[in-house]
């Protein structure tokens, strides 16, 4: 199997940034406008709920800074041995599934071993759509290969 490499984009998050501010605007809203005292319990549980909305709402704005304005082309290069996903090398042997999801322009992710949930460093979308069917072809030849199992299905990540 020779070496071939295709240009990929991150999964768009913008969505998933605003539902989180909004979230985080209603429960605010929430606690201010309520004025009872007697439910301490009720207010540690927003306050915790807003500490957890705020560390969030920056883990997103890093990400999205971070990795959505790189200016380098992204790239997922598939050789015989390896797979190298936007210069991070993945070996065969650390990859315990990949997920597809979606039919057209589908996401892919790959869940490494001994990990719960799939990493945003590891999930992608081809950005050729003329090349997007060949290339998952080759990527699901490599993982024949190597006998990892590809699924489809929603693909599961910590936020």
């Amino acid at each position: 199997m020779e070496q071939k490499q295709y240009v990929i984009t991150k999964k768009d998050r913008k969505s998933q940034l605003a539902a989180t501010i909004l979230l985080f605007l209603m429960l605010l809203g929430i606690s201010v406008l309520q004025r009872k005292t007697d439910h301490v319990l009720l207010h540690v549980l927003s306050f915790v709920l807003i500490l957890v909305y705020i560390v969030l709402i920056g883990y997103e704005l890093h990400y999205y800074f971070t990795y959505t304005r790189t200016r380098r082309e992204q790239l997922l290069i598939i050789k015989e041995d390896r797979l190298i996903l936007q210069g991070e090398v993945v070996f065969p042997s650390q990859i315990d599934l990949i997920v597809s999801e979606g039919y057209l322009n589908s996401s892919i992710g790959i869940k490494l071993k001994k990990q719960r949930w799939i990493p945003q460093r590891l999930q992608f979308i081809f950005a050729n759509p003329n090349t997007e069917q060949e290339a998952f072809d080759q990527l699901q030849e490599w993982a024949d290969t190597y006998q990892i199992e590809i699924r489809e299905g929603k693909i599961r990540s910590i936020i």
